[in-house]
């Protein structure tokens, strides 16, 4: 029998076979642990995986887009980010959620993260986590002080903010036809506060005869008010919901005078805007940003109006009141597991390119040093007023800030009637 021939290139070839198959495995542990080190998304991979439960109230509209959209492009973005984490939103109504906490829901079946409210906070403090030990100065001090303020009860840091509204005087120019305005905030700053101006825009023209509408009443002010909305206030009170008698005596002078309807504190927002913008009898409408882009709206109809935009008159020293603020926070129901998670969900939504996003909603970045609009001078006007905000308080004045509005309707009621 005759011996096997085998070519030199086969037998090289077998042999290098041999060696990869006897070597490969002392170096492929290796080379698969370096692998998944470099996977960003393995990085952060964190030590507890599971389902979070948020609950949320859309408590003031945004100007424009869908805030639970934004929100649920964001939950994508974080459990791409955070695998084996699931953010399960659920979206309800202000009255559901009241509820579920005044029938005494057992902790079990309550969220992780909730959504916070300025007007009738159903949330008792002391089922909210204190977060001030997951915030270091530095991530806190880049929020609007009063913000956090707003949001820090006996010590505690019970919520975070991430989203803002603000609020201004938009004008008709029909009714002001030959009257020259300042704008810049600097310079009524000098002009007690831009009351005066206010003043004069309110009773500016109103007695002039409007031929084709004399049987329609005409106001020099106007605005709205809901549940959890009440742009007055922004006029009326300033930091932490104390009265500024400035603001009172001009709005009660307006009602006195006749130069507002007898629901300044009850209208919606869609009569308001109406009375304004379409109808055309309101010279003035305090309102957030959602008038801007609703105005703009009708420009595209050819349906627009020639409008001038005031920031708010204001007090010096406390500034004007703003409702406008989203906050969420963390339940103690929550294990000690997954609070951190909790937490980088809510740092995630201060993140510059996440705030960044806000414009999409034409709403405020909660972060002092962001400015979205640059290049739209009249969202920043809106946007460096608030500068000049103060709020109110989540928990230490809620029932005063409640009982002041209260208070507001029974002083207006001998003019409402």
């Amino acid at each position: 029998m005759k011996g096997l021939s085998i070519k030199p290139l086969l037998f090289i070839t077998i042999c290098l076979s041999i060696v990869f198959l006897v070597t490969a495995p002392l170096f492929l542990p290796n080379r698969i642990e370096n692998n998944i080190i470099q996977d960003p998304d393995l990085m952060n991979r964190p030590e507890w995986a599971g389902i979070i439960t948020i609950w949320y109230v859309p408590y003031f509209e945004t100007a424009t887009g869908n805030q639970v959209g934004w929100l649920n492009d964001y939950i994508r973005s974080f459990e791409k980010k955070y695998p084996g984490v699931i953010i399960d939103l659920k979206v309800l109504n202000a009255d559901r959620l009241a509820l579920y906490f005044y029938q005494g829901e057992d902790m079990d079946f309550l969220p992780n993260i909730i959504a916070m409210n300025l007007y009738k906070q159903p949330i008792p403090k002391e089922m909210l986590v204190d977060l001030s030990s997951y915030f270091n100065d530095k991530e806190l001090a880049g929020l609007y002080e009063p913000l956090v303020n707003s949001l820090c009860i006996d010590g505690k840091l019970l919520g975070i903010p991430w989203m803002l509204g603000s609020y201004a005087l938009f004008v008709n120019d029909l009714f002001i036809e030959g009257l020259d305005l300042v704008k810049d905030k600097e310079i009524q700053a000098e002009r007690e506060s831009g009351y005066e101006q206010l003043d004069t825009v309110v009773r500016w023209r109103l007695k002039k005869d409007l031929e084709d509408a004399t049987d329609l009443d005409f106001f020099g002010l106007t605005s709205y008010s809901s549940s959890h909305t009440r742009p007055l206030l922004s006029i009326i009170c300033s930091n932490e919901g104390k009265i500024n008698n400035r603001g009172l005596d001009l709005i009660t002078s307006y009602l006195k005078d006749g130069l507002c309807s007898n629901e300044l504190v009850s209208t919606s927002y869609q009569k308001a805007f109406s009375q304004f913008a379409i109808e055309k009898r309101v010279a003035t409408l305090l309102g957030s940003s959602k008038v801007l882009y609703d105005l703009k709206g009708l420009e595209g109809d050819n349906k627009g109006i020639d409008y001038t935009i005031l920031p708010l008159p204001r007090d010096k020293e406390n500034g004007f009141y703003l409702d406008q603020i989203a906050a969420m926070g963390v339940l103690n129901g929550t294990s000690e597991e997954a609070r951190p998670i909790c937490v980088q969900f809510l740092k995630g939504l201060l993140e510059t390119e996440c705030q960044k996003k806000l414009s999409e909603l034409g709403m405020f970045s909660v972060l002092k040093t962001l400015s979205l609009y640059e290049d739209d001078e009249e969202m920043s006007l809106l946007e460096g007023s608030l500068e000049d905000m103060g709020t109110g308080f989540f928990y230490k004045n809620r029932t005063n800030i409640d009982s002041v509005w209260e208070d507001l309707l029974n002083i207006f009621e001998d003019y409402l009637q």
